[in-house]
């Protein structure tokens, strides 16, 4: 696990987090692993996941364990909150009225300075009475009613402390400070509290949102949750036993991060829930994540004996692409990979057949990194490769004789194109390329680089 997560460490961006699922009986273990490898300041959270009930559990526990957890590290927590600064939310959709919300500001009169004040760490703050304001209860609107008058509506309640004192609110009527807020999130902005009587007014509006006709209650996400799991047998239209995890957690996960373009990568995939969270996500919120699920394929006792990538987790992403169980499809596209040694002889007897084979392959993995992945050209000595914005080229051949050819080919793109060339030359004269903006010659990376100067006896 050790390694794993050092490497995982590496793959991620500087203002990326990591997600790890784990049960109780590995959970101190695991913290001490990634406070040493991540860092204990880069700890975001630790969620408790509520995914059983104690009815019907066989433990003999004297308190049931109905939680898993998830430890959240970001890579550097600094760029962490820089990038990621808007705060979680959960959303819970409110049918009736809610709570003591339940009188409306029908006009809020005409303003009267009263004084200006100045707190500690707050700075100027101006005081204001509002006169021949009118207030009356909600208890005759529509739900359609209540939710588009909500920054009318409010509950008000004591405030804490000495609040009223210490700020000089006035204990009659309907009143209001105003300041500029000069820490925080909304360091800046000019901020209206409103007071009712002396007591705290809490608009409707700043605990909830209207969207598509539905009024939903806003609340900070917490560090609890409560996943129901009853339908989880079901989920993905494929059988698991071996530790599927519920799909409403992976979508909350990656529900908190409103980032385009995300990469979400998964290298203990199992049943692939996390593909599926990644396109019903994509289609909630219009964004548009990609992800990388990373398996073994050993054989697992599911039923029946079945393979883990070929029986489950492949055949769960094709039924989510092209819907199962009464599910819309969810149309989307993947790139199905296997890993396998390569060559008939190993690193230290390799023949020329083998040095073809192994650069040639190589060239898979370049257009993998560089999300080029649809094939254009492949022949003996180049391959070619493309998304909807950029081609990748490979010459993966030690022999020159074609590189002319392979140069002429590359300059007859438009888009932007990136190059390889594996050589045992330092540097390779391309001379032609020199005038050419849209290209871009790129290094071989490091870990390839080192296989084939160990196959070509560079080293």
């Amino acid at each position: 696990m050790w390694k794993r997560l050092e490497l995982a460490k590496g793959l991620m961006k500087d203002s990326g987090v990591i997600f790890i699922s784990i049960d109780i009986n590995e959970l101190a273990q695991l913290k001490l692993l990634c406070d040493d490898i991540f860092g204990e300041s880069n700890l975001v959270s630790l969620i408790s996941v509520k995914v059983k009930d104690p009815a019907g559990l066989g433990q003999q526990s004297f308190i049931f364990d109905v939680c898993e957890y998830v430890l959240m590290y970001a890579k550097n927590i600094q760029n962490f909150r820089t990038i990621h600064q808007e705060l979680p939310m959960d959303y819970e959709i409110l049918t009736k009225q809610y709570g003591s919300y339940n009188k409306v500001i029908l006009d809020f009169g005409k303003k009267k300075f009263l004084k200006e004040i100045s707190r500690p760490n707050i700075g100027p703050m101006k005081i204001y009475r509002c006169e021949d304001y009118s207030i009356n209860k909600t208890k005759n609107f529509t739900l359609k009613e209540y939710a588009k008058n909500r920054n009318k509506i409010f509950a008000d309640y004591n405030p804490g402390g000495k609040l009223v004192e210490n700020y000089e609110i006035p204990k009659s009527g309907l009143t209001y400070i105003e300041y500029k807020k000069t820490r925080g999130r909304s360091s800046g902005n000019i901020i209206k509290q409103y007071f009712l009587n002396g007591r705290i007014i809490s608009l409707l509006s700043n605990i909830t949102s209207y969207e598509d006709g539905k009024l939903f209650k806003r609340t900070k996400t917490t560090n609890i949750w409560d996943i129901p799991n009853a339908s989880l047998h079901a989920e993905g239209g494929v059988y698991f036993t071996n530790g599927k995890k519920p799909l409403k957690l992976l979508q909350k996960l990656l529900g908190m991060f409103q980032t385009k373009n995300a990469i979400i990568l998964d290298f203990f995939a199992g049943s692939g829930t996390t593909g599926e969270a990644v396109m019903i996500q994509n289609e909630e919120d219009k964004l548009n994540r990609q992800f990388i699920l990373v398996t073994n394929n050993d054989e697992v006792t599911n039923g029946k004996t079945q393979k883990i990538m070929t029986d489950i987790c492949y055949p769960r992403i094709k039924n989510v692409i092209e819907g199962y169980a009464n599910k819309n499809l969810l149309g989307n596209s993947i790139k199905y990979y296997k890993t396998a040694f390569v060559g008939e002889n190993s690193i230290l007897n390799v023949n020329d057949k083998d040095k073809i084979q192994l650069t040639y392959c190589a060239g898979e993995l370049l257009a993998i990194a560089e999300n080029t992945l649809e094939p254009v050209e492949k022949n003996e000595y180049w391959q070619i490769f493309e998304n909807e914005r950029q081609i990748t080229t490979v010459y993966f051949r030690e022999e020159q004789d074609r590189l002319r050819d392979f140069v002429k080919r590359v300059a007859s793109f438009k888009k932007t194109v990136v190059v390889y060339v594996f050589s045992w030359q330092e540097k390779i004269k391309l001379f032609d390329f020199q005038s050419k903006e849209n290209i871009n010659l790129k290094a071989i990376p490091q870990p390839i680089l080192e296989i084939y100067r160990q196959i070509h006896n560079l080293i």
